[in-house]
């Protein structure tokens, strides 16, 4: 793994690196469409807007139980249709 420093000496991805990066998104983007929408609903709320259980359930209108009923099955959905990489 090749890492490249900028001036402020952060490590830059390589080129290769931000491809395998894309493709790793793109399937978990395509795994995560998969799931059926309150699932799909509830772990975007969880792990990209970072709300807490009570405040999904009150997006979402439900239980803070439904609430982790639904990521957790949403997430063992993706682990297994991402295999390895999950």
């Amino acid at each position: 793994m090749v890492r490249l420093r900028t001036p402020a000496g952060r490590p830059e991805e390589s080129s290769e690196q931000a491809a395998i990066l894309r493709e790793d998104h793109r399937e978990v983007l395509t795994a995560l469409a998969a799931l059926p929408p309150r699932r799909r609903e509830a772990i975007v709320l969880r792990y990209w807007l970072d709300l807490s259980e009570r405040e999904i359930a009150e997006a979402m209108g439900t239980s803070p139980g439904t609430v982790k009923s639904n990521v957790s099955r949403g997430l063992a959905a993706l682990a297994e249709a991402l295999g390895d990489k999950a």
